[in-house]
């Protein structure tokens, strides 16, 4: 038994963006370079790179610059081999968007913080037009292109930078986020602009295709206990830290020292423990 259903309620022009058909040749078909939908006609295809494997599904979706035809394939059963390379472990960031156990830092783009002050002046323009006219209608849509534009190159540098670490690494380690929980805690702006849900799920489906392992760790004590000799600090550090002083000598960055903490847990997965012993830098 569900909720009890109500009056129908009105759906406006601009509720819905995609149309999806759950199985292709139902409704929708690709002939001659041609989407053809039912009830709709045939509409022309630009399609960026030849279609491999079999239809499965397809979507209309309409972007704040045009529609598109999203397609679904099953490209059949494919084993790839075992990576080799060697393991890295990488802390997420907003000073740095992410670090490596070897020390190498990925600068954040900060796609947003660069457009919001243009993003600020639409907004202005926008909100000095009537409602339901046709020059808000046109309005409107240019602080949606902007969006998608930021979106566009936020994701382009989340495959470039998930891509150069699947072709240099076998096994890649990562703390198990909870984004909407940091977003509460940290600048929201920030939090989202670096895109950190959509980059580990990028990562991990290149991952998959390559043979490497990708494992989310838990975060706990990652930043705050020692590389070297796994002590936890007298006094627990801040974000204000940006250096990590263990008493038994190993002095590093903290997001280096977080990263190598993720890889030690990534390699012993099955049963997580932490280093002891001395610090060794």
């Amino acid at each position: 038994m569900g909720d009890k259903p109500g009056y129908p309620r009105f759906r406006g022009y601009g509720r819905f963006d995609s149309v999806e058909f759950p199985r292709y040749g139902d409704g929708c078909r690709l002939a001659d370079g041609r989407a053809e939908f039912g009830h709709v006609g045939a509409l022309k295809l630009k399609l960026p790179r030849p279609i491999e494997g079999t239809i499965k599904t397809m979507r209309f979706k309409r972007e704040a610059n045009g529609w598109y035809v999203a397609f679904s394939c099953d490209l059949g059963d494919v084993t790839p081999d075992a990576a080799t390379d060697p393991a890295v472990g990488i802390d997420l960031g907003l000073k740095a968007f992410l670090v490596t156990s070897a020390g190498e830092q990925v600068a954040p783009p900060k796609l947003y913080r660069k457009v919001q002050v243009h993003l600020r002046q639409v907004a202005r323009r926008v909100a000095r037009r009537k409602k339901s006219s046709n020059r808000r209608r046109k309005a409107v849509q240019v602080p949606a292109r902007i969006h998608q534009h930021v979106a566009n190159q936020r994701r382009g540098f989340h495959h470039q930078t998930a891509l150069q670490l699947v072709r240099r690494h076998g096994l890649i380690a990562h703390e198990d986020l909870n984004v909407r929980g940091i977003a509460r805690t940290r600048p929201p702006k920030s939090t989202h602009d670096a895109g950190w849900a959509a980059f580990l799920a990028i990562l991990t489906q290149k991952a998959e295709s390559t043979g490497v392992v990708v494992i989310a760790v838990d975060p706990r004590h990652t930043a705050q206990r020692c590389s070297g000799d796994g002590a936890l600090p007298a006094i627990p550090l801040t974000l204000a830290d940006r250096v990590h002083v263990c008493s038994g000598g190993l002095t590093l960055d903290r997001d280096e020292n977080a990263a190598r903490n993720i890889r030690a847990l990534g390699l012993s997965v099955q049963a997580p423990t932490w280093p002891t012993g001395a610090c060794i830098a």
